[in-house]
């Protein structure tokens, strides 16, 4: 079995490639694991910021904005931060809605515009090992409703999630990619859609609880969704300490919240999320890779849907390119490189060290940070989307003032702050061909040690 391009997964990423090269002329296939009517039931956060379809349409591809009522669930005005003590929460209005999307029903309007596309939906296909030859990928070869079989593509794109199944299997001598996302730089998660018995409080905000202590290095999330219908969740980060039994840990929050008192559970799961900067190289000879599968996913809270579907949109555009040209060597890929350091690297690189910092506070901490006031909810907000913050020199003062219990973080985020922008500006650098690649790889290595 041969192909022009394959990808496997067809997640937002994957689809988003598919739709992108579905009227280019290649004969293109989608591999996913599972059954064609599960594909798109995925444990997901289920937000998105609608801003990103219309980059998708300025891209070049025609999106239309999921339907309300059908695929968005819940129109948002902005978040609720809460710390510890529940105190002193910090309210935003950002002037502009956020989107709850039934994540199911969305992944089955994606994979069915990739359908009539005239893509190749191979399901219930599992990848074994990727075909390699002469230092290239040419193919995988798969388990097709228990037979194996190899497929073999001039390109193969990668977008199988946070496993990476191709990627993995691969030399990263020779690839020069993480073969292994590191536990400092991965999340775990879980995640359960609840029917409450009670009404929501601000049922137009998603509410981001920051408890450290009891969840190390991430937070607890409730995104309210249809009437009295929450996706509520947690995070731990894996890097800090034995990670805790997150069903036993999510129970445990969950009864001592009595909004959930008399609540029932739709349905639930669990899933890990690289929180890092993107694999410093997302191409190789014949291969791409896209979404979580290349780590492109904000280090500071999770959120990928938008940046998988930008990577796969910029996949397929290079793909095309290199068709054109009759090469598909690291070379010629090359252009998708530059493209994801400078759109998804320029903001989730600076984010990683900004990670850093923050995980590694106490629930104390946090709430001095929330009790003294030192950041209004609009500069978190533009902290944790990696945004500049223009201070004053009145202004600044006043604010280190005001955080004299945490001074000791203030300074040490001061010096992240300047590492965050050596890292912007060192993405801005990233090379326009494989010749500088490893001497930008040694500097981005040095500065994320």
């Amino acid at each position: 079995m041969k192909y022009d391009v394959i990808i496997v997964g067809a997640g937002t990423g994957g689809c988003a490639t598919a739709l992108t090269l579905g009227k280019s002329g290649l004969n293109v296939a989608i591999l996913d694991s599972k059954k064609q009517q599960k594909i798109g039931d995925k444990v997901c956060g289920d937000f998105i910021d609608p801003a990103y379809f219309r980059k998708i349409r300025d891209m070049g591809v025609n999106l239309k904005d999921p339907e309300y009522g059908k695929i968005v669930v819940k129109k948002l005005k902005g978040f609720l931060f809460i710390p510890p003590s529940r105190k002193n929460m910090l309210k935003l209005d950002l002037g502009s809605e956020r989107w709850v999307l039934d994540r199911y029903v969305f992944g089955q309007s994606l994979l069915k515009n990739v359908i009539d596309e005239g893509v190749d939906l191979i399901d219930q296909c599992k990848v074994v090992t990727p075909i390699v030859e002469n230092n290239a990928l040419k193919g995988v070869t798969v388990k097709h409703k228990g037979e194996k079989k190899n497929i073999q593509a001039d390109v193969c794109v990668d977008a199988s999630g946070f496993h990476a199944v191709i990627r993995k299997q691969l030399n990263p001598q020779k690839t020069y990619m993480d073969r292994n996302i590191l536990n400092k730089d991965t999340c775990l998660a879980y995640r359960e859609i609840r029917t409450l018995a009670t009404d929501i409080e601000d049922s137009d905000y998603s509410h981001l609880i920051f408890d450290p202590d009891n969840v190390p290095g991430g937070f607890i999330w409730m995104i309210p969704r249809e009437e009295r219908v929450v996706n509520v969740g947690l995070g731990v980060h894996l890097g800090l300490r034995r990670p805790p039994r997150l069903r036993k840990l999510f129970g445990e929050i969950l009864s001592n919240n009595p909004i959930f008192r008399g609540s029932t559970v739709i349905k639930a799961g669990g899933w890990r999320i690289p929180l890092r900067r993107p694999i410093d190289t997302c191409v190789w000879n014949n291969l791409l890779l896209v979404g979580d599968a290349g780590s492109h996913v904000k280090p500071t809270d999770g959120e990928g849907i938008g940046f998988s579907m930008q990577a796969g949109i910029m996949a397929g555009k290079t793909i095309v390119k290199a068709h054109e040209i009759g090469s598909f060597s690291r070379n010629s890929l090359w252009h998708y490189n530059v493209l994801i350091m400078k759109v998804i690297g320029l903001v989730n690189g600076p984010l990683e060290l900004g990670k850093r910092e923050i995980i590694n506070l106490t629930s104390k901490q946090v709430q001095d940070l929330f009790d003294s006031s030192i950041l209004d909810a609009e500069e978190l907000y533009h902290l944790n989307s990696g945004n500049k913050l223009n201070f004053g020199t009145i202004e600044l003062l006043k604010k280190l003032w005001k955080g004299k219990k945490v001074l000791p973080f203030l300074l040490r985020l001061r010096k992240t702050i300047k590492n965050m922008k050596n890292a912007k500006k060192t993405y801005l650098e990233y090379p326009e061909s494989f010749d500088g690649f490893l001497q930008w790889k040694n500097k981005i290595e040095h500065l994320y040690r």
